[in-house]
């Protein structure tokens, strides 16, 4: 590290000597000739030169330059280039100097920052594995996460940015205040915990049971109603009534027959193949039964005691990992009952299927296998009321979702900007859903393309109607800007508290840098009413770089300009951002009315409500704040202050440290399955026996026994299993015969020999 700061010392010397570098920074076309110190800083917004980080490595991101004293000597002027950048509404230009260096661009979507730096005068590393660089792009966020460079070098990754690109990360920290994740975030379920696979089951149930009771028949006349139509609707009323009654706490099994799974599932079993065959003795008596017909079970006596009408109730989240009882979030409910599966760490539409049906769901996220872990796989509530706009087919209308880059500069203090040039992409076939299954890709998908179906902001308000652009500018965007913020709020914890782990762990002559910033795609849908919905956040987005569509590729180029000279500046102490009282006491402030996500009245019993933090910004960042020209367009939406480092340990401590429950209190996959879509009867109670005929077995024997019986086919030893099931048929469980001393002696040996592998077998299932 020595060696190269003092190699980048001699060569910037040698640079700022040479006619050749001096004269072709002057021929930039937008580099303004500079020929000394005085010219330079006459030529900057604020009077202040910018050092190159080479010159001075002891010059921290957070200070400024003045704090050197009046001892400290200005820079050449070759070491600076002054830029000119459009605004994105008005032909600003901005004339503040960006100090020169050397550069690393490793990965496809490096291709513009390249073209920029060099432009900008500064020299290309072209070895991505070399630690001799001022500003480092990589796409890789796993090339720059065990980096240990000084403070003076430059990253496009935070260590913990990937809290953010994780969807299952992400959707544990929004849950921190489930009301407010609700909010603006679609539920959904990482299936790889057993807790939350049990939470999606009584999700998908409730869900289904509010759809049948919202359908009306066809016919008014009572008599001309299919009695299909009127089980289903019977059932749905049982189901949410039972969910109503055990709301706040753990879901318990709503489906108590066979006749009910039947009736508001549809007929057959809805378990994906590889569970079925697991379960094979279990589904096969549950198809026995319901092909028995109207055999009388618990559903008929309960169903008396129900109303005709159960109200649709709004519930909140607990912390527990277990979703609410309710029929929530309204935009996202549809007659399809459409889900989305994908991959949780994922990127550009990867592994994204939409999908109705229960089976269908099931037997694609059996088949997920992300890491090499089975059932890890994201499934999240579609939105079945989305905004539709004229699409590429005459006549028809298809889906939209936008992409709204957002710069984060520190994570404490949290500082980010947005950029308001959003642009959206349209899917390329009609919306519709037909059957269950699978749905058409690139009818819901609209990352998956087959051709380039991304548009700007503008032309698709033109296209929509006279009142888009209000619309737009009164609700999508504060409550889009809201939705960012909330998010970034939610993680911050997780994104600075790996840093922090990070750089606990090292040796004090070790440095904890490299300083860093991100830039983040963030992925919203927006439904009928104009609401937006975060779907997720990515790191390294798409630059745009390959983009045919006309305005799109410049517009990208012009804001990533943009934001380079905003993160150059910062990390050099020469933004001048307002203080967070400048932004309270603001009074150029625009107050027509606009909608918002969270009220500052609202209170949510929860750790950390961070819907009431973003309800309570300055007024002027609701909308976002032009800073000047400086900023090139981006909007600063977040200026946070700083928060104590031993609440964020804490925070992140708790956060990812797993809560591991007892053995005997986890359940698993199919056991769950079994339960809630396999119901059956409970056993007809049986005559109790005589006193002094019967002699009890211990009870670690008899649970034993029990999960022996539960067992896979080829666990239980050959010839034990009738011996068992003797002991089941002769009475109770837990009693034999006095007389068949045989058989109590071999149930004991048996149980003795075969306990540990029977347990083993048991917490398997």
């Amino acid at each position: 590290e020595v060696y190269g700061a003092l190699g980048w010392k001699l060569r910037m010397l040698q640079a700022a000597g040479t006619a050749e570098t001096r004269g072709a920074a002057q021929s930039s076309p937008h580099s303004p000739p500079a020929t000394s110190a005085a010219s330079a800083s006459s030529a900057s917004c604020d009077g202040v030169a910018i050092p190159h980080p080479a010159v001075d490595e002891t010059l921290d991101s957070g200070a400024a330059v003045a704090s050197r004293g009046e001892d400290a000597v200005a820079p050449a002027a070759d070491q600076f280039v002054s830029i000119a950048t459009p605004h994105h509404a008005a032909n600003r230009v901005d004339s503040t100097p960006i100090p020169r260096g050397v550069f690393i661009c490793a990965g496809a979507t490096g291709n513009i920052v390249r073209e920029i730096l060099l432009r900008w005068g500064w020299q290309e590393n072209t070895d991505p594995k070399s630690m001799d660089f001022d500003l480092l792009w990589a796409t890789q966020v796993a090339l720059v996460d065990r980096l240990k460079l000084p403070k003076s070098q430059l990253v496009n990754h935070f260590r913990g940015g990937d809290v953010l690109n994780h969807k299952a990360k992400m959707a544990r920290y929004l849950e921190r205040c489930p009301a407010c994740a609700e909010a603006f975030f679609p539920r959904q379920y990482h299936l790889y915990d057993a807790l939350r696979f049990r939470s999606f089951l009584h999700d998908y149930i409730v869900t289904q049971a509010h759809i049948a009771l919202s359908c009306r028949p066809a016919v008014e006349d009572e008599s001309m109603i299919d009695t299909t139509f009127k089980a289903r609707r019977r059932v749905a009323r049982l189901v949410v009534s039972r969910a109503q009654s055990a709301s706040g706490t753990q879901p318990t099994c709503l489906l108590r027959c066979v006749h009910e799974c039947d009736a508001l599932l549809g007929p057959g079993c809805h378990l994906p193949p590889k569970q079925e065959a697991i379960l094979k003795p279990r589904v096969a008596s549950f198809l026995e039964r319901l092909a028995q017909g109207g055999t009388p079970c618990v559903c008929n006596t309960e169903l008396e005691a129900v109303p005709d009408e159960v109200a649709h109730v709004e519930g909140h989240s607990s912390g527990s990992g277990d979703m609410p009882v309710s029929f929530r979030q309204p935009s996202l409910a549809g007659p399809a009952h459409a889900w989305v599966v994908k991959d949780p760490c994922l990127s550009r539409g990867r592994s994204v299927t939409v999908l109705t049906g229960l089976r269908s769901i099931l037997r694609r996220c059996e088949q997920c296998k992300s890491n090499g872990l089975a059932w890890n796989c994201i499934v999240q509530k579609y939105i079945e009321r989305p905004l539709l706009v004229p699409c590429s087919v005459a006549g028809a209308m298809a889906k939209t979702d936008l992409r709204a880059w957002v710069l984060v500069l520190s994570w404490n203090p949290l500082i980010a900007f947005a950029h308001p040039d959003v642009y959206f992409r349209v899917a390329t076939r009609p919306y519709e859903f037909h059957g269950e299954g699978q749905a058409e890709t690139f009818a819901h998908a609209t990352n998956c393309r087959d051709e380039d179906n991304r548009i700007a902001l503008e032309p698709l308000l033109e296209s929509i109607g006279p009142e888009a652009k209000q619309l737009w500018k009164d609700r999508t965007w504060p409550q889009l800007l809201d939705g960012v913020r909330a998010s970034l709020l939610a993680v911050r914890d997780g994104a600075e508290g790996t840093d922090l782990e990070f750089a606990r762990r090292l040796p004090r002559d070790v440095p904890a840098g490299p300083s860093a910033f991100e830039l983040f795609g963030f992925d919203f849908a927006v439904d009928d009413a104009w609401k937006p919905w975060l779907l997720e956040a990515n790191t390294s987005p798409d630059m745009l770089g390959s983009c045919e569509v006309h305005g799109l590729q410049a517009w990208a180029e012009q804001a990533t300009e943009a934001m380079c000279r905003l993160a150059l500046l910062y990390r050099a102490g020469k933004l001048h951002l307002p203080k967070a009282s400048e932004l309270e006491s603001r009074d150029d402030v625009d107050d027509s009315p606009c909608a918002r996500l969270f009220a500052c009245s609202e209170t949510h019993e929860a750790e950390f409500c961070y819907g009431r933090v973003v309800a309570q910004v300055p007024r002027c960042l609701t909308r976002g704040l032009d800073i000047g020209e400086v900023s090139g367009g981006w909007l600063l939406v977040l200026r946070e202050r700083s928060v104590d480092e031993a609440s964020i340990r804490k925070c992140h401590s708790a956060l990812e440290s797993p809560v591991r429950l007892p053995v005997e209190e986890t359940p698993c996959h199919t056991r769950i399955l079994r339960e809630w879509l396999l119901p059956m009867p409970p056993p007809p109670p049986t005559k109790p026996r005589k006193k002094g005929r019967t002699a009890s077995l211990p009870a670690r024997i008899v649970a034993t026994l029990q999960l022996s019986l539960e067992a896979p086919t080829g666990v239980v030893a050959e010839g034990a299993a009738p011996t068992l099931r003797r002991l089941r048929t002769s009475g109770s469980m837990p009693s034999i015969q006095r007389g068949s001393g045989d058989a109590n002696t071999r149930a004991k040996s048996f149980a003795r020999g075969q306990s540990v592998r029977s347990v083993r077998a048991g917490a398997a299932i």
